[in-house]
């Protein structure tokens, strides 16, 4: 049987586009066409933090396949592939917005524990030297903690924190596996889950929320809120102590050429509305 999905747009909508198969998506993985694209953090006061490469597929019609589309396609083997794609994607973003005259921000790919090996740390570091990427500005983050990373894949993210990257941790929220893996590797970021930062708004919440936020402080980690949708859930995350803001209310996504382009041009990134804390 061939798996197919409707193309979707960023609003996750099903206009009138053909379905897409995985055979498609695999070919345009394989001609090197998929889109990095990028969505941006802020600190608290508003100044542009860095900001996540996330691989997107183009649809057959000219747009994109949403985030939730293309991961229902690709096939297991493809993931690799994609990883290594959007590292390199990052690498160039980051040398372009330090050349732009950008602030020493980070830039984050996505990575399963799954992929961690000394063969993909050694052609990761091939991947940086070719784009002339900084070490220290590259975040490897950490995601779907399923299976959870056993002593060979710490052992790897060691050796990415031991030759100058940063290393993040996704998905942080109500399980226990994260907190864990904390007190095992000098993450630089620690990123909240959506479902926390929406149950933020209620009073058990909001004290789940304060109370990871600190203990992810008191691993060393900066804590970035993700999927910040409205004001009622800013205030929450302010209120919290978390550090970096990330979600909708405050930018919309881009490609990461666009962001380069922006900063090639002297602009840089700024939230929508005005932080409290500006």
């Amino acid at each position: 049987m061939t798996t197919t999905v409707a193309a979707t747009d960023d609003a996750g909508m099903a206009p009138n586009r053909p379905p897409v198969t995985a055979g498609w998506v695999r070919q345009q993985i394989a001609r090197g066409r998929l889109v990095a694209w990028t969505s941006s953090v802020f600190t608290r006061s508003g100044q542009f933090a860095g900001c996540e490469v996330l691989a997107r597929c183009p649809a057959p019609d000219g747009g994109l396949l949403s985030a939730t589309a293309f991961g229902d396609l690709l096939e297991v083997e493809d993931w690799a592939l994609v990883d290594r794609s959007m590292a390199h994607a990052a690498a160039r973003l980051s040398r372009a917005i330090v050349a732009g005259g950008g602030p020493p921000a980070w830039v984050s790919w996505n990575t399963a524990p799954s992929t961690l090996s000394d063969a993909y740390a050694d052609e990761l570091e091939a991947i940086v030297a070719r784009a002339g990427g900084d070490r220290s500005h590259l975040h490897l983050e950490l995601t779907e903690q399923r299976p959870v990373p056993g002593v060979s894949e710490i052992g790897v993210l060691h050796r990415f924190v031991g030759a100058g990257f940063g290393v993040a941790l996704d998905d942080v929220g109500r399980q226990h596996e994260p907190l864990d893996l904390l007190r095992q590797v000098p993450f630089r970021l620690a990123k909240l889950e959506r479902e926390l930062i929406a149950a933020a708004v209620t009073e058990s919440g909001f004290t789940q929320l304060r109370d990871l936020t600190s203990a992810c402080h008191a691993h060393g980690a900066r804590v970035v809120a993700e999927g910040v949708e409205t004001a009622a859930e800013l205030e929450a995350v302010l209120d919290a102590g978390c550090d970096e803001i990330q979600g909708f209310l405050w930018a919309r996504g881009c490609s990461a050429a666009t962001l380069a382009h922006e900063f090639a041009m002297g602009r840089r990134p700024e939230p929508a509305g005005t932080p409290p804390d500006a």
